[in-house]
């Protein structure tokens, strides 16, 4: 807790996630829900069009809560995207990056509505080099990126496959899955879950969006033991069929710990690594802000230091109330 609001500090840790994301989500206005269903192909689009401009404009500036804004990456930017209503809302509009004509190609980008109310972008496959895409909803954004690092498992092959490897950030993991092609009719029947190897049961996340073999997923307030002591996380994914598949991966997380101090007071900032073995070694990548001194703004330990309680790092500050550390944690390979 802070001391006094004038003489000291309390410190709050920004860390580089996949996903940001902020307050809830408003349900969507029955009426036009019903009468959306109603309606044949041609007026559906014209509904949702209309949608589209109505949200744009007062009901839009009349929003009581922040917009919802999430960073993903898939492996490719193609055919049908299913995006998760709680994180868009009604879509406002698309932006394609990094091709020539960017009029042309939002002309040949469709969007639509699926029976259970998951907003569909549809990217035909002449636009298959797009580097992303930017999607604006009525209560959130989604901003797509291609990595084209990973294929996703064959069809026969009953496992799940991550971009890169999961490392858990502050009770925050943040991942694409990557699996065998399946059918997307129903995509609010997908679920995605992870293992807590203490507690013996399965955690579920939030999907963010979906395609035929992948999916970016997030999930939140997850304890350490997810991580078992081998470094392995174990997700589980089921599909609109009922069918699940599981697969134990690599993986690895960390904590940050940072007492509240005295203004011009040196305190140490402390960490507790899991899933990595005691020789590896974590590199720490401060980023001061107005206020901050560190002695190391640039730290790198192996596990063994970090988790005996060694300091990464020691912060002052000159300003009063609370703190933003901004910090970069990656694997030192």
């Amino acid at each position: 807790m802070i001391k006094t609001c004038s003489g000291s500090a309390k410190y709050l840790i920004y860390c580089t996630l996949l996903f940001l994301s902020s307050a809830g989500i408003r349900p969507a206005h029955g009426s036009w829900i019903e009468s959306l269903n109603n309606f044949d192909e041609n007026s559906r689009k014209q509904c949702l069009l209309a949608e589209a401009e109505r949200a744009s404009g007062s009901d839009a500036q009349s929003r009581s809560h922040p917009l919802i804004s999430t960073e993903i990456l898939l492996t490719s930017i193609s055919g049908e995207i299913y995006l998760n209503p709680k994180q868009i809302g009604r879509i406002v509009s698309i932006t394609p990056v990094g091709t020539g004509n960017s009029s042309s190609s939002k002309r040949e980008i469709e969007f639509d509505q699926t029976k259970d109310l998951w907003p569909v972008v549809s990217v035909p496959e002449s636009l298959s080099n797009l580097e992303g895409l930017n999607i604006t909803g009525e209560e959130g954004s989604i901003s797509i990126s291609r990595s084209g690092v990973e294929k996703a498992p064959n069809r026969n092959n009953n496992e799940i496959k991550t971009i890169t490897k999961p490392k858990l950030a502050f009770g925050q993991l943040s991942s694409t899955i990557l699996f065998r092609k399946m059918n997307v009719n129903n995509p609010s029947k997908f679920e995605i879950g992870v293992f807590d190897f203490k507690d013996n049961k399965f955690i579920n996340g939030d999907i963010i969006a979906l395609t035929n073999n992948q999916m970016a997923v997030k999930f939140q307030n997850l304890p350490s033991t997810v991580i078992s002591k081998e470094g392995k996380l174990r997700y589980s994914l089921k599909d609109e069929d009922g069918s699940f598949i599981n697969s134990d991966m690599a993986a690895w997380g960390y904590e940050i710990m940072i007492p509240d101090a005295d203004i011009g007071e040196n305190v140490p900032i402390k960490a507790q690594i899991f899933g990595l073995p005691d020789e590896a070694k974590v590199k720490f990548t401060f980023q001061p802000v107005e206020g901050q001194k560190y002695s190391l703004p640039l730290s790198t330990l192996s596990v063994r230091e970090i988790n005996s309680g060694q300091p990464i790092t020691m912060i002052s500050t000159s300003i009063a109330g609370n703190q933003l550390i901004s910090v970069t944690v990656e694997e030192s390979l």
